[in-house]
């Protein structure tokens, strides 16, 4: 009885990626049609200087979600998220930056996804949030080199698109302020 209950609880492990990042070594070469926290933390462990701050695995059954929230080397926060999961992995990987912002310039924000086809940027005002999103959909099949190249794009471009559309939402404000008789240093 200590046996199955030991062998279910391993094999439980393995298929949601509890095993350490370090016990699956990077394959550039590997085609994966689905992903686990444990291929999430391989790709970030392969990029140099990047690291993860924090994982999660929760849900049962048939509905069980996987993310974790890492950062490069220079600092940049960003978050994986395993997206259309089923116990035996997830066939999508939501890729996202995410900044604290007050307000945005919804013109801007416009043009910078018209410019940046590769990304999708969002705002939540609510949560006063700018976010960068690249969405991965892994159905038929694609190598960890390739999922690993679109995390680095998404890193690549992220911190321009959000400094423009920040840095819209910033010279809006100026310009109302002056409009309404405010005094505006722009030196």
């Amino acid at each position: 009885m200590h046996r199955i209950v030991f062998s279910t609880l391993a094999a439980l492990a393995c298929l949601f990626g509890v095993q350490s990042a370090a016990a699956q070594a990077y394959d550039a070469r590997a085609l994966r049609m689905s992903v686990n926290l444990t291929d999430l933390k391989v790709i970030v462990g392969s990029l140099p200087g990047h690291k993860v701050e924090k994982e999660r695995i929760w849900g049962d059954g048939d509905e069980v979600d996987v993310s974790l929230r890492a950062a490069n080397a220079d600092g940049l926060v960003y978050v994986l998220v395993g997206t259309a999961c089923e116990p035996s992995g997830c066939s999508g990987v939501m890729m996202q930056v995410r900044y604290e912002c007050d307000s945005i310039d919804y013109a801007r924000l416009n043009n910078a996804n018209l410019n940046r086809s590769s990304i999708t940027m969002w705002f939540d005002e609510d949560a006063k949030m700018l976010g960068v999103t690249r969405y991965v959909i892994l159905d038929h099949g694609i190598t960890m080199q390739n999922l690993r190249e679109n995390l680095a794009v998404l890193l690549d471009i992220a911190p321009d698109a959000a400094n423009d559309a920040m840095a819209a939402a910033d010279s809006k404000a100026e310009d109302e302020d002056e409009a309404a008789g405010g005094v505006t240093d722009k030196t």
